[in-house]
């Protein structure tokens, strides 16, 4: 009620004072602010989603520069933000610009491998529980104990350009998969092992997957040791898709799978969408076989699919793909390229057990 006589207040005017903008970590919304002039309790605020593209594509040899653009209407301007695209070869697509999450775990430059080695396995650990994620940021790894990756926990870095995981020493692989884990986004290179009946150098897959990584230069130097990069060892089960694995090595005698190696397992294994690149076996004498792969050992159910396997090297037999079908082995190659492979015997593959469709 207005009493009489009384005249009621005239309606508060906003004056916007000067906005400010603050960026989402990941760049994809941008939120706006401004409070009023005349009253500092009176603010404004909104949030909108960015949008992206290359204004410069990066090369093989320079970075490129993405645009993320927020456009806002009203007293807001439209606001944008620049951020680098990594070299081409990364791992990581024009779309995806180099920007960590904030939740990722940063290298730290430790090349003992003590730091980053604990501080990851205490992450997987924690995380085992709920089968959770731990994300690696962008940089050098260096391992000293090889990775005990388990329970479903997934370790993911941001492509195999951008998180390498590097061994700091010799004598340990780089990781284990177990309890359905999986290893995603990252490089795995360098982990040497001179070990009789040690399988996979990079990584030993006992129960998991493999993907979008890069398993490059690993190497087992002793006798009857399977699988330089990836091995799925007896009971192994997994798969491996659209990664690289190339410049391993296995065994020094009676070795086999330079690349990937399956040993004595019932389970159904699968490799989708890879390429095996320059590797090889046993180059000390001429009893490894596989190269690129290796099947041994009553494996009865390998699928190969979408898969390029060139340039491998075996002193055995195929320096492509082998399966020691009188252990009632079965490999089945689907849509795959296996060519300009060597070996003493049968270079590119060996035909026992193996369909192709």
């Amino acid at each position: 009620m207005i009493s009489v006589g009384s005249t009621p207040s005239a309606p508060h005017t906003h004056v916007w004072g000067a906005p400010s903008y603050s960026w989402a970590s990941d760049y994809k919304t941008c939120t706006a602010s401004a409070t009023c002039t005349g009253n500092g309790s009176h603010k404004t605020n909104v949030t909108v989603n960015t949008s992206y593209k290359v204004t410069t594509p990066a090369t093989e040899t320079t970075d490129g520069v993405g645009l993320y653009t927020a456009t806002f209407t009203g007293i807001f301007t439209t606001q944008t933000k620049s951020v680098t695209i990594p070299k081409s070869g990364s791992g990581e697509g024009e779309d995806d610009p180099a920007v960590d999450p904030a939740d990722a775990l940063a290298a730290s430059n430790d090349t003992t491998g003590a730091t980053d080695t604990a501080a990851i396995q205490a992450l997987i650990d924690a995380a085992a529980s709920t089968q959770g994620t731990v994300v690696l940021g962008s940089g050098v790894f260096y391992i000293n104990a090889s990775l005990d990756i388990h329970d479903g926990v997934t370790l993911k870095g941001q492509g195999w350009g951008r998180t390498v995981l590097k061994a700091a020493g010799e004598g340990y692989r780089g990781a284990t998969l177990d309890g359905g884990a999986k290893l995603e986004g990252v490089t795995v290179t360098g982990f040497k092992i001179n070990t009789k009946w040690y399988h996979g150098a990079g990584v030993l897959v006992t129960d998991g997957s493999v993907s979008w990584c890069c398993i490059s230069n690993n190497v087992l130097s002793s006798n009857n040791s399977y699988g330089g990069g990836i091995a799925f060892p007896d009971k192994g089960k997994g798969s491996v898709d659209h990664s690289i694995i190339a410049f391993n090595q296995a065994g020094a005698y009676t070795s086999g799978g330079g690349g990937i190696a399956i040993y004595s397992s019932p389970n159904a294994i699968t490799i989708d969408a890879c390429l095996v690149y320059g590797n090889t076996t046993s180059v000390s004498d001429a009893k490894g076989n596989g190269g690129g792969i290796g099947v041994f050992m009553n494996t009865p159910t390998v699928t190969i699919r979408n898969t390029t396997v060139a340039g491998n090297n075996s002193t055995g037999k195929a320096g492509g793909v082998s399966s020691d079908s009188y252990k009632a082995n079965k490999v089945t190659l689907i849509n795959c390229i296996v060519s300009g492979n060597t070996a003493t015997e049968s270079a590119n593959a060996t035909t026992d057990g193996i369909d192709e469709t």
